[in-house]
């Protein structure tokens, strides 16, 4: 009788903690009425379950140290703006939540429910820029906005050079839609490798249903025009294809030779043509970036270069943005952070590693909603991770 009760008690966990994360990984694509509010709610609800595992003071010194790096800037935050803060939520989930380890999650359910969130965004994405009606309306009810600073008018097809129009989806913003779409295509290959280890699933890795999704997702982000989403994506399919350790000596097996030759010709074609365009000259948005970034590092006051407190300028990427913010300490608080994940979970290296592409030209942990998104991917290969149940380390 313990035993059935026992038992019970594990799938009703697994089931609220499914749920729970479902809804949370959603949220960033509510209607913007209520998205941001509902990444507020969600992550405090987190946070009780985070405290309920017993995971907060595993490895406390280590923890200890990062946020004594990140006070700060944290205490600063609110002295230019209240909202401030709420930058830090997934940050600080991630800081204290570490390793996750108890949390009970249906694999199988996660999976085919990201691919749903994949497709409404892809379809949303191509009937917008087609100008069908119906979803102009939806998008006008659902996701408005005051000015549209990214309106490249409507096509009669999807099927044109890169960059001569830029579909941006719900978001309007196709680099920000580009980013999202990567993030939920993260959280879709891991699922399913994690899956399919689990042996729960028909989705193997490399079959019809992957390279599907695969595609749509690669030609979504081709249509959005956004350089960083396609590098970080290509580097992320790469690196998931040659597994998560990648070694020189694996690099010159003969059976990968082929792989490898294309992949590196391709990605500096890509380079050439596309990344390099986007610093050469004042105007191009690279080299504006670039240049607000070391502006910022030649004319800012030491101790805001050296504890942040700068939260006004336009970075418009994710380095700049941590920065400005926590400055020189709080980035190394940062870098230990997330070595913290990649020293102890091989799988979530290739993540990492794309992403840090990805947030040189875009603002992704610094972004709630984007931030919200990156955050569960970690928590999910975390909590998945073969290891011991919490234990407190000194």
């Amino acid at each position: 009788m313990r035993n059935h009760a026992y038992l019970y008690g594990r799938m009703h966990l697994k089931h609220i903690d499914t749920f729970l994360l479902s809804v949370s990984i959603l949220a960033p694509v509510f209607p913007t009425a209520i998205a941001k509010i509902s990444v507020v709610i969600l992550s405090a609800l987190f946070v009780i379950r985070m405290i309920s595992l017993g995971c907060v003071l595993s490895y406390f010194f280590e923890k200890l140290f990062i946020f004594i790096l990140l006070v700060p800037g944290f205490l600063l935050a609110p002295l230019v703006s209240i909202e401030n803060i709420l930058v830090f939520i997934p940050i600080m989930i991630l800081l204290f939540g570490f390793p996750f380890q108890g949390l009970r999650l249906s694999v199988y359910f996660l999976q085919y429910f990201i691919l749903a969130v994949i497709i409404y965004l892809i379809l949303g994405q191509v009937f917008i820029a087609l100008g069908q009606e119906f979803f102009l309306g939806f998008q006008d009810s659902y996701y408005p906005i005051e000015i549209n600073f990214w309106n490249y008018g409507y096509v009669t097809g999807v099927f044109y050079g890169y960059r001569e129009f830029r579909a941006g989806g719900i978001f309007y913003n196709p680099n920000l839609f580009g980013l999202v779409l990567v993030l939920y295509f993260i959280v879709f290959v891991n699922l399913n490798v994690l899956a399919r280890a689990s042996k729960k699933t028909k989705i193997y890795r490399w079959p019809l249903l992957y390279i599907l999704t695969s595609s749509c997702v690669l030609f979504s982000i081709y249509l959005t025009g956004s350089r960083t989403a396609l590098v970080s994506i290509i580097i992320f399919i790469y690196l998931e294809s040659v597994g998560p350790r990648v070694r020189l000596v694996n690099l010159l097996k003969k059976r990968l030779i082929i792989m490898h030759s294309i992949f590196f010709m391709g990605f500096v074609y890509f380079l050439i043509n596309h990344i390099y365009s986007g610093f050469v000259g004042s105007s191009q948005s690279g080299s504006i970036k670039l240049n607000i970034f070391l502006n910022h590092i030649l004319e800012a006051e030491a101790q805001t270069l050296f504890f942040g407190g700068e939260y006004s300028l336009p970075f418009d990427q994710e380095i700049g943005y941590w920065f400005g913010a926590v400055g020189m300490l709080g980035m190394v608080g940062l870098t230990f952070l997330f070595r913290m994940y990649y020293a102890r979970i091989p799988m979530i290296q290739p993540v990492i590693l794309s992403l840090l592409v990805a947030a040189l030209g875009n603002s992704v942990f610094y972004g709630l909603l984007t931030g919200c998104i990156a955050m569960y991917v970690f928590i999910i290969l975390s909590s998945m991770h073969p290891s011991k149940e919490c234990e407190i380390r000194t």
